[in-house]
């Protein structure tokens, strides 16, 4: 939650002619001149059902609640599903009481984020006299023909009640308060270069991976590697969660530049109960030889779970060397390496036993202890993936050969405070 306290008052005091009607709020600290409004309070970014905090206004309403005491003159009002940037920096408002019209006009300081979202926020109007108001709400992101958030309120016949408006499109009407499975965008970066600040593991420009989070029934999928326009002018996604399926079709507007690269993109899922799902995502860049982005997930799954198709065409990468791709390796061991070290543990729950590289013949070269405790855990599991992905694309690169052994997974336990696999 974010809160702030921020009086907005008018700082100049008109002088008006007697018989005028008109009122102005007075200066803080003035509470005798006339109304001081305020800011007091926001919540959001709404992304999930809040028990106790109006669950019964779907995510398609906007509406606005007010409470009016007339022995302390107070109003207090309620914006419940304002639309703002997802992170907005500081949420403000400037409000204007003239002629009997309350103006609040809503504001944020950044826009931080390539998403829109929900928020609920909450006014004070002290010294306000019991009269007939309208109110007035100013908002960002209505699009041309939305109804204004805007009604007539009697103060003295009237203390207290609740005005909505319908919103059929996004931010609202988003499933925020269904308790069905629902998912959205909420970030992407590139052309890519390196790595992004979506992730930190680094994949080779020859995958195309999904990485997979999954915490109290939310699910946030990275789409690492996705290949788009170099100038997009906005990147969306049509995205449903059906009968296990959850599928993504990935899309951009206005290809503004002759050539295409790399993207980070990432979701977030809500209301996503355990069990096992097939992951869609259809990409407009695909080479029509390569597999598509289709792979099974059992929820709950590790930290990170990562899955990987190979690309054989622009924009990913197309050209190579096998100095090159070694080279590659060897700095993925180094890194991996340093990660594993050292599997420090408190008991055998706390080890397991990690697929490490991967041998032509097929399944894994071998395995490794690794510690859940760890700090680097959570970025292990994706790292060993992508290179035992990237592995198998080099076998097949230069037919390099093996034993066809197939090596068992072994059991690992904690000796001596250390992960170690049972020989």
């Amino acid at each position: 939650m974010k809160s702030k306290l921020l009086l907005l008052s008018l700082i100049f005091i008109l002088i008006i002619p007697a018989g005028c009607s008109e009122k102005t709020p007075s200066e803080p600290g003035n509470y005798n001149s006339g109304p001081v409004a305020a800011l007091v309070d926001y919540q959001g970014c709404k992304t999930e059902k809040k028990e106790g905090k109006y669950p019964e206004i779907a995510s398609d309403r906007d509406c606005i609640e007010y409470s009016y005491d007339p022995d302390e003159q107070r109003l207090e009002l309620i914006h419940i599903n304002a639309g703002f940037n997802c992170c907005p920096g500081d949420i403000s408002a400037h409000i204007t009481i003239s002629n009997d019209t309350i103006t609040i006009a809503e504001r944020e300081s950044g826009q931080a984020c390539k998403c829109l979202c929900l928020f609920d926020l909450s006014y004070q109007i002290e010294n306000l006299p019991p009269s007939v108001y309208t109110i007035k709400v100013i908002q960002l992101y209505l699009q041309e023909g939305d109804q204004p958030l805007e009604f007539t309120v009697d103060l003295q016949a009237r203390q207290s009640g609740k005005e909505c408006l319908v919103r059929d499109h996004y931010p609202w009407d988003t499933g925020y308060y269904s308790e069905e499975p629902a998912g959205v965008m909420i970030d992407y970066s590139g052309c890519k270069s390196a790595i992004t600040e979506i992730s930190d593991v680094e994949v080779p420009g020859c995958l195309d991976c999904v990485l997979c989070l999954y915490t109290g029934n939310t699910l946030t999928l990275k789409h690492l590697n996705a290949g788009f326009n170099c100038c997009p002018e906005e990147l969306l996604a049509d995205i449903t969660v059906s009968n296990d399926t959850i599928r993504i079709v990935e899309i951009e507007t206005e290809g503004l530049c002759d050539c295409n690269c790399l993207f980070d993109l990432e979701y977030e899922f809500s209301n996503i109960d355990p069990g096992e799902y097939t992951v869609i995502i259809e990409e407009p860049y695909r080479c029509p030889e390569d597999e598509p982005m289709v792979f099974e997930l059992e929820l709950p799954c590790l930290p990170n779970f990562c899955h990987c198709e190979k690309r054989s065409c622009y924009p990913w990468e197309s050209s190579y060397s096998e100095d090159n791709d070694l080279q590659r390796m060897s700095e993925m061991e180094i890194a991996i390496y340093q990660m594993l070290t050292p599997p420090v543990c408190q008991s055998d729950g706390d080890c397991m036993a990690l697929p490490y590289g991967d041998k032509p013949c097929g399944g894994p070269g071998k395995y490794v202890a690794a510690s859940r405790s760890s700090e680097d855990f959570e970025r292990l599991i994706p790292t060993l993936s992508v290179f035992n992905y990237f592995q198998d694309v080099v076998n097949r690169r230069y037919n390099y050969r093996s034993d066809c052994e197939y090596v068992e997974r072994p059991a690992v336990e904690c000796s001596g405070g250390f992960c170690r696999v049972v020989r």
